[in-house]
């Protein structure tokens, strides 16, 4: 959900200055690069890589209701840290690099690190950072206190 505001917002800028817009979806696969190096299966990679492909498509679904008018789309899957690559493919001055910030977890930072920190660190281009919906800030008032029935598995039947 906090991609969603972030590829509106993109689009609405590419639309108001008539360029196209370059939508980046970088993946890892799952556990990570080392885990993965350590027991490869080319056939889940396909399957995760087919699975980002996809994420990237709903996307636009979801937060535009199908692709935009008006503009120009092209859509890139990268297999890489989504910083470094956002950073890298937004490499030119005239650039705008557009991401959604915030709305984590402590958790979450830690697992997913923070991206939008990396960009406006790295970046070599404008960077427009766009905050998360107010249904994420809604959902997450408070403190999550952790109970022994957070962790309960139905047992079938």
């Amino acid at each position: 959900m906090r991609s969603l505001g972030a590829l509106r917002a993109a689009v609405a800028e590419a639309r108001s200055a008539g360029v196209a817009l370059l939508a980046v979806l970088a993946w890892a696969p799952a556990g990570g690069e080392i885990a993965y190096m350590r027991a490869p299966c080319p056939l889940l990679l396909r399957l995760w890589e087919q699975e980002a492909c996809e994420r990237l498509r709903d996307a636009f679904d979801k937060a535009m209701g199908g692709m935009p008018d008006g503009v120009v789309v092209r859509q890139l899957v990268v297999r890489a840290p989504p910083g470094p690559a956002l950073v890298e493919l937004a490499r030119h001055r005239d650039d705008l690099l557009v991401v959604g910030y915030g709305g984590r977890s402590r958790l979450g930072y830690a697992v997913h690190g923070a991206v939008t920190r990396y960009c406006l660190a790295h970046a070599r281009c404008p960077v427009l950072t766009m905050p998360p919906p107010a249904l994420i800030r809604k959902l997450r008032p408070g403190r999550h206190h952790w109970r022994p029935e957070d962790f309960a598995v139905p047992l079938a039947g």
